[in-house]
C-alpha cells in the first residue's frame, strides 16, 4: 500500500478526505471539476508537487481502494458513515 504514503511530506490522508468529501456530497462532477473545487486553479502552483498533484494522487488512491469509481469522465463515491468509518 505505497501509494497511501508516496512521500513522507505529503498530506495524503487528509487530501483523500477532503477529496472524497467532495465526491460524495456532489455527485456527477468529472475529475477536473473535483479538481477546482478541492484546489481552484489560483491555488495550484502553491500546493505540494504543484498543480494540484496531491488532489490528482488522493483522487488515484481512492480510486484503489475503491471508495471512488470513474465511469464515462463521471467521479461517484461510495457512502461511509464518518470519518472515523473513513
Amino acid at each position: 500500500m505505497e501509494y497511501l504514503n508516496p512521500s513522507p511530506a505529503a498530506f495524503l490522508p487528509q487530501a483523500m478526505w477532503l477529496t472524497y468529501r467532495t465526491v460524495m456530497e456532489r455527485p456527477g462532477l468529472g475529475v477536473d471539476d473535483v479538481l477546482d473545487l478541492v484546489v481552484p486553479s489560483a491555488m495550484r502552483a502553491r500546493t505540494p508537487g504543484g498543480h494540484g498533484v496531491h488532489v490528482k494522487r488522493a483522487l488515484d488512491a481512492l480510486r484503489r481502494l475503491g471508495l471512488v469509481q470513474s465511469e464515462d469522465g463521471v467521479v461517484t463515491a461510495e457512502t461511509v458513515a464518518n470519518a472515523s468509518a473513513f
